[in-house]
């Protein structure tokens, strides 16, 4: 397999995860605009529009933020235009959105929720992407743990 069908490849499982934690998030809203703009981003992305994507999916988090700064809608957009940017490897802005998002994640959930562990498996990836293994590692574990203190 070439770098290209990997990256396609990529792309599309980033996208599939993406679309089902944006699903999980809506029961607060009746038309969440915010979900909308995800939805319309992930979209473009998949589709290769990678400007059209960036827009979008900034409006989302410009929509979350009207919530309030610490609403779980806020981390979940940072946690996907974070990705986003993982995945088109910009790297030095992917990192301060996960940061956010971890942080957010973090005020409003307790430690042990599945929703933190998403936020630190997607920083984890981009830890591992750059380079810092023993970083990624200490984060995967710790989101591990998460997913292992649920009950099935």
């Amino acid at each position: 397999m070439n770098t290209a069908q990997k990256k396609l490849i990529f792309r599309k499982v980033f996208v599939t995860l993406a679309c089902a934690s944006t699903t999980l998030f809506t029961a607060c809203e009746k038309l969440p605009l915010w979900r909308t703009y995800s939805a319309a981003g992930l979209e473009a992305f998949a589709n290769g529009e990678v400007a059209k994507a960036e827009h979008f999916l900034t409006a989302a988090v410009k929509d979350a933020e009207r919530h309030g700064s610490d609403d779980f809608r806020v981390a979940v957009t940072l946690n996907i235009l974070a990705g986003y940017y993982r995945t088109l490897e910009r790297y030095e802005e992917a990192e301060p959105l996960y940061k956010r998002a971890l942080s957010v994640a973090e005020s409003r959930w307790s430690p042990n929720h599945p929703r933190i562990a998403h936020v630190l498996e997607n920083y984890s990836l981009l830890l591992s992407q750059t380079g810092r293994v023993n970083e990624a590692a200490l984060m995967a574990g710790r989101a591990a743990a998460i997913r292992r203190s649920q009950p099935n």
